[in-house]
């Protein structure tokens, strides 16, 4: 532990953890939706959540990444896909 080999090497003189109790966790419980369900969802779920959810359910990322993607229109039509290059900050739909 990196904690350990800077006490050893003489920069700290105690250890911090020294005594810490963690919390015991319990399970988990998760909610999982079947096909239906998710159907169900979205017929009754108005714009722009229905597309939220979509996304959503055919891709499984969280909720705080599908509210950081950007869409943008571009300037003009065209007949190709536009895809963001590794090296922009932020996703493009």
């Amino acid at each position: 532990m990196m904690w350990n080999s800077a006490r050893a090497w003489g920069y700290v003189a105690h250890d911090p953890f020294d005594g810490l109790v963690l919390p015991k966790r319990g399970l988990v419980q998760t909610v999982t939706f079947s096909l239906d369900e998710i159907n169900r969802i979205l017929d009754s779920a108005s714009e722009p959540f229905r597309t939220f959810y979509a996304i959503l359910a055919e891709t499984g990322i969280r909720g705080g990444e599908i509210c950081a993607l950007r869409v943008t229109v571009p300037a003009t039509i065209r007949t190709y896909p536009r895809f963001p290059s590794p090296s922009q900050s932020s996703r493009i739909i």
